[in-house]
């Protein structure tokens, strides 16, 4: 498969990186280029922010787009939405039920935070 991973090295995504590798998947990681920069020199790498330069990737196609670093639903969502035409599959995945496992909290669940997002968004 070719797979664009917005983020891809650190944390999660360096993981998916090197097993996707392992698989034999073709890579392209999209990120900022300020942590780990040189991480995956055989990956082919486009630097940019995710809010401001996604039109980078514009003409390119993938099979499937794996989202590790979105920290907001409004920057997922737009990720989400111009990314659309150029892939057939996108997966975002998060960590915030870690960080509140790991901080005492009780884990949100999801369909939880789907209601407070949609109530968010229709409410303006």
């Amino acid at each position: 498969m070719r797979l664009l991973i917005l983020g891809g090295t650190v944390f999660l995504g360096r993981h998916l990186v090197e097993a996707a590798l392992a698989s034999g998947h073709v890579l392209t990681l999209f990120n900022r280029g300020k942590s780990r920069p040189d991480a995956f020199p055989a990956v082919e790498q486009i630097h940019g922010d995710r809010v401001t330069d996604l039109a980078q990737l514009a003409g390119r196609s993938w099979d499937a787009v794996i989202d590790t670093c979105g920290y907001l639903p409004g920057i997922v969502r737009t990720a989400a939405e111009a990314l659309h035409p150029l892939a057939a599959h996108y997966t975002f995945i998060s960590s915030r039920g870690d960080v509140e496992l790991r901080a005492g909290l009780k884990p949100a669940r999801e369909a939880e935070l789907l209601a407070q997002w949609r109530e968010r968004i229709q409410s303006g």
